[in-house]
């Protein structure tokens, strides 16, 4: 192969790369735009933001809502923040210890987070993708509707590879 050829070869590859890099930092920059705008929303709720808010368990249970609904979709991550918010509330009258079904427990420190790891861990060996994976919610899905000029049964004319 000629130098001149190699010269274009490698300019290309280099323009590709440069086009890649160009497309990771685009994104990395909307992702950072996105969460200094979600860190600006919570600030204003809360009125005030402390690294206290940001504990291990805190952040834990946000992870842990991701992983469980699928990060590929946004209907999986708000199953997966549902039942996370709400599997709590059943887990914590146990983690407190008293009379449950006719038995006294003691006190059971740290089994919500154990319940959640279990979770978590039967979630990633059955379904990696997390429950909804990349799916997202529809209701015609639902309903079992067709989208328009899907299955309509009637033959179109004029299209590329058509008889006229």
């Amino acid at each position: 192969m000629s130098p001149f050829w190699q010269r274009i070869i490698m300019t290309v590859l280099a323009a590709g790369i440069i086009l890649a890099a160009n497309a990771l930092v685009k994104d990395a920059m909307t992702r950072q735009l996105l969460a200094g705008i979600a860190g600006g929303l919570l600030g204003h709720l809360l009125r005030i933001l402390t690294p206290g808010q940001f504990s291990f368990p805190a952040v834990f249970i946000g992870v842990a809502m991701m992983i469980l609904g699928g990060m590929g979709s946004i209907t999986g991550s708000i199953v997966g923040a549902t039942i996370m918010t709400i599997l709590p509330q059943f887990v914590i009258p146990l983690e407190r210890g008293g009379p449950f079904l006719g038995f006294e427990l003691p006190a059971l420190n740290g089994l919500t987070q154990i319940v959640t790891a279990l979770i978590l861990i039967g979630v990633m060996l059955v379904k990696p993708e997390g429950l909804f994976g990349a799916k997202e919610f529809s209701w015609r899905a639902v309903l079992g509707l067709r989208r328009e000029g899907e299955g309509s049964g009637s033959v179109r004319r004029g299209g590329a590879g058509a008889d006229v």
